[in-house]
């Protein structure tokens, strides 16, 4: 919020402009695209779970008709999308993308495979509440939950484990499919025909430390009752960094083993529906670019020029589009090649909703007004459409009275402000997904190899601090956690 480095004005060809010419320059750009030149825009948007925006995309494109819209985080869980997608095709609808929460409250024996819920990953805040609970013993006879992490570097779920096996990222998934293996033995937990073959092969080789945890682990998962007669609920997470039939066979043991519906829920993901993955997007956007398909770029909230893999070549594709408006928090390395770069509002000067895993869906209010003045992608979205009145309070309040309706809904938007969450979830009611499939495609190809003493492997996760880069200007401390890998 207070980062001298901040984008305080908006940027027209590399030089400070006002904010009129950007309103008059929004206004006759977009007025022009309606009029049937739709196809020659394109939009990339971070991942933002807002209502309001998601109402906004589907009116972008219905109103710019042939345009696109991207989503693109370079943190991201594309692995969990295409594993979830494939073990559970016959129960999504097409394009349908899922996500899951886990219950660790309710949780006895939790294992991470390679997956920092503690720290970096998924809900971690929410996630470390819960996980706490169950540790927490308040009385003689309370029980305390058992956390496993096998991981290939030394992270804050690691560190908080009762056990902890370190293994390369290769032998992260020769182990995840030697469980899997030793689950279904004698039929105790049933495994998808492919994946069930595929443990044998894939699982085998490993070493006899690693062997002997995965003894354990099983033995752990499979003991329906603990030593007072009470029964034991078990928990597999998969990180990100594991590959998509990683995922796949982690959601297959824990529908196997009873976890789902228990410990585990899946939630649709609305911003993700029809999204072909992080990468698969910006690939898709990159080529368009190269082939002169776009003639308008609007970047909202993302800095591709700088996170994007460099064998994509995406700042010399963006260079293509004859408009490139980008929204930003700073003068970062993609808002240096706009033509308009736009001030971005930060979250706390922002009107806003979003929504949580599981639907629960919150008002965004702001504490401050914008310091330097700015727009957030809502009130930019809005801007770009002609609304009326394009400010983010307008466009969220008339979001939420048009799902109310206008009846009591004064006093109904007065409550969900003081309460600071909707009454109703976003979602509804989450499914139930009882089905679990083979996973064809996702099996083909080798596994792969670990490093070997004259190989090594390199592994790139998300800081606890910079996360990718994008917060390298805010001074936060490290989390307690010792350096290298132990």
């Amino acid at each position: 919020l207070y980062d001298p480095d901040r984008l305080t004005k908006p940027m027209k060809g590399g030089e400070a402009t006002t904010w009129e010419s950007v309103n008059e320059f929004i206004g006759a750009h977009f007025a022009g695209l309606k009029q049937g030149r739709g196809n020659e825009l394109a939009v990339l948007c971070a991942d933002l779970p807002s209502p309001s925006l998601l109402a906004l995309r589907d009116r972008f494109q219905a109103t710019f008709a042939g345009s696109r819209w991207y989503t693109y985080e370079s943190v991201s869980d594309d692995n969990q999308l295409a594993g979830l997608r494939a073990v559970f095709k016959d129960a999504l609808k097409p394009g349908q993308a899922i996500r899951p929460q886990y219950r660790l409250h309710e949780a006895d024996v939790v294992v991470s495979i390679d997956a920092d819920f503690l720290g970096t990953e998924g809900d971690a805040v929410h996630d470390a509440a819960l996980w706490a609970k169950k540790r927490r013993i308040k009385k003689p006879g309370d029980g305390m939950s058992r956390l496993y992490a096998v991981e290939n570097y030394y992270s804050l779920t690691g560190t908080n484990a009762d056990h902890r096996l370190r293994l390369s990222n290769a032998e992260v998934e020769q182990f995840t499919f030697a469980l899997a293996g030793k689950l279904s033995e004698g039929g105790r937990v049933v495994l998808p025909a492919d994946l069930a073959a595929a443990a044998k092969a894939r699982g085998a080789g490993l070493t006899a430390k690693a062997q002997k945890f995965v003894d354990a682990v099983a033995a752990d998962l499979l003991k329906g009752r603990d030593e007072r007669g009470v029964a034991r609920k078990p928990l597999l997470i998969a990180g990100r960094r594991q590959s998509a039939v990683v995922h796949a066979l982690v959601a297959a043991m824990n529908k196997g083993l009873g976890a789902q519906g228990s410990t585990l829920y899946y939630f649709p993901q609305p911003n993700r529906q029809d999204d072909a993955g992080d990468m698969a997007g910006l690939k898709a956007l990159t080529d368009e670019l190269m082939a002169g398909k776009v003639k308008t770029l609007l970047i909202l909230g993302s800095n591709p020029a700088h996170s994007a893999p460099a064998d994509l070549k995406f700042a010399a594709a963006m260079k293509k589009a004859g408009t490139r408006i980008v929204l930003a928090d700073q003068l970062d390395e993609t808002a240096k090649l706009a033509s308009w770069a736009i001030p971005r509002a930060h979250f706390l000067e922002a009107w806003g909703d979003r929504y949580f895993t599981d639907g629960t869906t919150s008002i965004q209010q702001p504490l401050i007004a914008p310091l330097h003045g700015a727009w957030s992608e809502i009130e930019l979205c809005a801007h770009a459409l002609g609304e009326a009145k394009p400010s983010g309070y307008d466009v969220v309040r008339g979001y939420w009275k048009q799902e109310h309706g206008a009846k009591g809904f004064h006093k109904a938007w007065r409550r969900w402000l003081h309460e600071g969450r909707m009454p109703k979830p976003f979602f509804g009611a989450f499914p139930a997904y009882k089905n679990v499939n083979q996973v064809g495609d996702l099996l083909a190809g080798e596994a792969p190899k670990a490093p070997t003493d004259k190989s090594f492997e390199i592994i790139f996760h998300a800081d606890a601090n910079l996360f990718d880069g994008r917060f390298a200007n805010n001074s936060v401390p490290y989390p307690p956690v010792l350096l290298g890998n132990r």
